[in-house]
């Protein structure tokens, strides 16, 4: 849901200020686009732009830019394989296209387009193309790659992930299901490095097993469905007196949320499900109540469950 545009800095630095307040919008958890920092040097590359430009010696012009260069750093993506090129125009171009055939961007938005490229997308033509839409919200059967499928462009992109189903069982083929095939999405084609953690919170009740055979079923069943060397904790939260109950299923990440209206388990043969890519006023609540330390709305029961996953992707023991 959320997508990765590549911008060329000569573009950025010398948007007019319509321009820069349209892609403002558009680049924020509300309008489901992130920015590449790519090349490494992207935000120097788009200043020196700015610099030779006729708009140089104007400090509103100047503050109005660094502040949205502000803004977008908060969520870009790291491509910490990508070869380093300068910023002109010809040669960031077509560095931008090889870098695009080892790693996709959705697409690359950039001043011109000599060669006619599909993926190259120009700001006069931008809002009518495919590759610039963005899904907000999704109809999917509950099969485990269908689910999946959805989220993988924001699996693919984030570094943290946060699943939050009140149902999770770890002994429930429903549940590791889907947690493979989500993983299998995080682990492959990424642009930069491996997911940092995958957390799992789920709802504590006493009917549902000691803490000892919820530990235990963790780690004999989970590190064989996640990606080796992924680091995975576990936890069981209780709501606190007075607040919000854990109810609906959500996967939260550095950049986005997006909430599962059945759950994040398989289901029945013709069973379907809503997914919706969250407002940012959702995201912020959501992520306060489950993600923060510590959550505002529950209290952790017992001692997390630590484990690393021992899958290879591709193949590897089940």
């Amino acid at each position: 849901m959320i997508r990765e545009f590549a911008l060329e800095p000569r573009l950025v630095g010398t948007w007019t200020e319509d321009q820069a307040r349209y892609y403002r919008s558009q680049f924020s958890m509300d309008g489901g686009r992130v920015v590449s920092r790519w090349p490494a040097q992207w935000r120097n590359d788009v200043l020196d732009a700015f610099n030779e430009s006729e708009y140089a010696g104007s400090t509103r012009r100047r503050t109005q830019l660094k502040l949205l260069l502000r803004k977008l750093k908060r969520r870009m993506i790291d491509r910490s394989d990508a070869e380093r090129k300068p910023g002109t125009n010809v040669d960031w171009l077509a560095s931008a296209l090889r870098e695009h055939e080892r790693c996709p961007f959705r697409a690359i938005v950039a001043g011109s387009n000599p060669g006619g490229h599909a993926a190259v997308l120009l700001h006069d033509d931008i809002d009518d193309d495919p590759l610039w839409q963005v899904t907000r919200g999704v109809v999917v059967d509950r099969r485990a790659e269908a689910m999946a499928d959805a989220i993988a462009s924001t699996l693919r992109l984030s570094k943290r992930i946060v699943l939050v189903d009140p149902y999770f069982r770890p002994k429930r083929s429903e549940n590791l299901e889907v947690l493979e095939s989500f993983c299998e999405r995080m682990s492959r084609s990424r642009p930069g490095l491996p997911p940092e953690q995958l957390t799992i919170l789920t709802d504590f009740s006493r009917n549902r097993g000691t803490h000892e055979y919820f530990r235990d079923a963790c780690k004999e069943k989970l590190p064989r469905r996640v990606p080796e060397g992924l680091r995975v904790v576990v936890r069981r939260l209780e709501r606190k007196n007075g607040r919000d109950q854990m109810h609906n299923r959500y996967v939260l990440t550095e950049l986005c949320g997006i909430q599962f209206g059945a759950g994040l388990d398989t289901g029945d043969a013709g069973a379907t499900d809503d997914i919706t890519l969250l407002s940012e006023q959702q995201y912020r609540h959501r992520w306060k109540q489950y993600a923060q330390e510590p959550p505002s709305d529950f209290d952790l029961v017992g001692t997390p469950v630590e484990l690393m996953g021992m899958r290879k992707i591709g193949g590897g023991p089940r």
